[in-house]
């Protein structure tokens, strides 16, 4: 597959992705929807977001793991219980998570963010499970994660699509959101690299162009991947 429509460029192969989900149906995973489950990450500013909500927007059933991180820490759920115990009344406001105090705390303290993740991604690992498992037969299911590959959450998708774009375009659009330079910079650094993403992608989305070829280019791809999991409902029945 090679498709490029002004300054976005989609490459991969459509037969892993497919291999994937015909294994996923087979044996023990046969519980699984009879539908084509990916996972879309990529580094912060690359667009990630964008592409996701395209395939939403065509009809592709959606859990974004940054949404239902906001969801386990809602006052009164556990999850919030389990962060003030581990960092303190000084990352609340009242019975609400001050979100951006507990982030200056786990940006710089490797324990600490290690600490975090032990608390939450086993809940949205959970939780996106269950969206995902809603997706209709011959349908297409999306794990939106930016941390996708390091939580070791590609195993609960068939493929993965990773988006990039170049760095000063994701800088400049870091900015636009309100971000600092200096502050955008440290983000983009204490990611991933884009190389390391790559090495496990079955589809490479190049987000280089603008907001519309990402929308057009996005459309392109759902058809793809819808046409894929259409095959897949028939193989099983």
């Amino acid at each position: 597959m090679n498709i490029t429509v002004g300054g976005a460029r989609l490459t991969g192969s459509m037969t892993a992705l497919r291999r994937s989900a015909l294994d996923r149906l087979s044996g023990l995973r046969s519980k699984g929807p009879k539908a084509l489950i990916i996972g879309v990450t990529g580094g912060i500013g690359s667009g990630k977001s964008s592409l996701t909500a395209v395939l939403s927007q065509c009809g592709a059933t959606v859990a974004d793991a940054d949404i239902i991180a906001r969801e386990i820490v809602e006052p009164g759920t556990p999850a919030l219980r389990e962060i003030h115990v581990r960092f303190g009344s000084s990352v609340m406001d009242g019975d609400t998570l001050n979100r951006q105090k507990l982030g200056k705390i786990v940006f710089s303290d490797p324990q600490a963010l290690a600490d975090l993740n032990a608390i939450t991604h086993p809940r949205i690992r959970a939780r996106a499970a269950q969206i995902l498992a809603s997706t209709p037969s011959g349908h297409v299911g999306i794990y939106d994660a930016a941390v996708l590959l390091e939580a070791g959450m590609a195993s609960m998708v068939d493929g993965v699509i990773v988006v990039t774009a170049p760095p000063r375009q994701r800088l400049t659009r870091l900015v636009e959101r309100g971000m600092t330079r200096d502050h955008a910079r440290q983000r983009i650094a204490h990611q991933m690299k884009d190389s390391e993403r790559l090495a496990h992608a079955d589809i490479h989305f190049d987000n280089a162009g603008s907001l519309g070829d990402l929308r057009a280019c996005g459309v392109k791809l759902y058809e793809v991947l819808l046409e894929q999991a259409h095959s897949i409902r028939t193989f099983h029945g």
